[in-house]
């Protein structure tokens, strides 16, 4: 889904050795989430992308310090944010409370940065079902797109979607569309040819 989304050769991982704290958990890579930045349609960007089958065999918590780290990362440098959300569909194994040095399961799953003071764009793709923190953040986007299996996950009719589409695939290239499209402030692609002069201020 990263390399569908990026552009070739742009992808700087982040924490791409991590795994879960739990170390009887199996093949935990990445801890379920991939982090990066990363140029799409030669825009710089933040990406996050969630791998649904190692989220159902761990507890998340390096997961939960990888989205926090990269936001913050987004935050300061102004980035545009294109998250792609499939959650554990599975409930994920009980492990012991003391099997880790992080909080563990007791955790509040909620994202503890608040995106709504951002300054750049932020697009949320749907693949799969989205669960916690992930529902906050889909609020507060200012595109989501879905695909139609993400729809059917969606019981109660709350994902507010504003780009229904049939699969990953053109998901992903929607999102591209749409990023050139409002560009990296969220102005539009042209903004930068109707921004006030740095040194007059005039249009």
């Amino acid at each position: 889904r990263v390399t569908a989304l990026t552009d070739p050769g742009s992808e700087l991982e982040i924490a791409a050795m991590a795994r879960s704290q739990q170390q009887s958990a199996d093949d935990t890579t990445r801890d379920g989430v991939l982090t990066a930045f990363a140029t799409i349609g030669g825009q710089r960007a933040v990406v996050l992308s969630e791998d649904a089958a190692v989220l159902a065999r761990t507890d998340g918590e390096v997961a939960r310090r990888k989205r926090h780290r990269i936001l913050t990362l987004a935050s300061m440098t102004q980035s545009p944010i294109v998250l792609v959300l499939d959650g554990a569909r599975e409930r994920p194994p009980v492990f012991a409370e003391n099997a880790g040095e992080l909080a563990g399961r007791m955790s509040d799953p909620r994202l503890d940065i608040d995106l709504g003071r951002r300054r750049a764009p932020l697009v949320s793709v749907v693949c799969g079902e989205i669960v916690a923190w992930a529902r906050d953040v889909v609020a507060v986007s200012d595109v989501v797109i879905a695909t139609d299996a993400a729809v059917s996950f969606d019981s109660r009719g709350a994902l507010p979607v504003d780009l229904l589409v049939t699969d990953d695939e053109s998901a992903l290239r929607a999102a591209r569309s749409v990023l050139a499209l409002i560009g990296p402030d969220g102005r539009g692609r042209d903004a930068a040819r109707f921004a006030p002069s740095p040194l007059t201020g005039d249009v």
